[in-house]
């Protein structure tokens, strides 16, 4: 065997030991309520984990019921009870033949307690993200607490962003190009409960 041959039997080697030990990260995970959904993967073997923290924990958490199942849904009421507040952060991974994915967080398509009620307007130029202003925790805390709208091209980093009571309008983006937000309410300047749109 030739230098060059053994040097693209080696390469082919490394991508194919590559390929067969990533997994794809579960995806459009969404949370309802009590249903956490996500798109299943299209490789055969992949069983899903959900996992939970707080909002002031690093630390993921298996949710009872929804550990290494096959299934793309999972009730977490079980894990929602752990919280005295009832709101958490979801992550859902995916894993095949012992290699785990990244754990990707859910977002919720409806506002709740725990996350921001979102609706958006898109025109030419400029997009308005239609917030409530009498959430509960509006109610609770008055104008200690605020929605953070952050926003940026699909793909990049999430660091601009506008505070505001209620909805948010921003100006100057090009047009024809997507636009990903995450909303998060803010009490007391700090972060607390997040929605995310793209």
């Amino acid at each position: 065997m030739t230098p060059s041959m053994k040097l693209l039997t080696g390469l082919l080697i490394q991508v194919i030991a590559r390929a067969l030990s990533e997994v794809l990260p579960p995806q459009n995970i969404h949370v309802d309520k009590w249903l956490v959904t996500w798109t299943p993967a299209t490789e055969d073997d992949v069983r899903y984990t959900v996992q939970y923290n707080s909002f002031d924990e690093e630390k993921l958490i298996d949710v009872p019921g929804c550990v290494n199942i096959a299934l793309n849904s999972c009730n977490i009421a079980s894990a929602q009870a752990e919280d005295e507040q009832g709101c958490l952060r979801l992550h859902v991974r995916a894993e095949r033949r012992g290699v785990k994915s990244t754990a990707v967080e859910a977002c919720s398509r409806h506002g709740d307690d725990c996350s921001p009620e979102v609706n958006l307007i898109a025109r030419p130029g400029f997009l308005t993200v239609m917030l409530r202003s009498n959430h509960s925790l509006a109610k609770e805390h008055g104008g200690h607490a605020v929605h953070r709208v952050y926003y940026g091209k699909e793909g990049e980093p999430l660091e601009d962003y506008e505070d505001d009571e209620a909805s948010v309008s921003l100006h100057g983006l090009e047009e024809g190009v997507r636009y990903c937000m995450k909303v998060q309410y803010m009490v007391f300047g700090n972060p607390d409960r997040t929605a995310q749109l793209h």
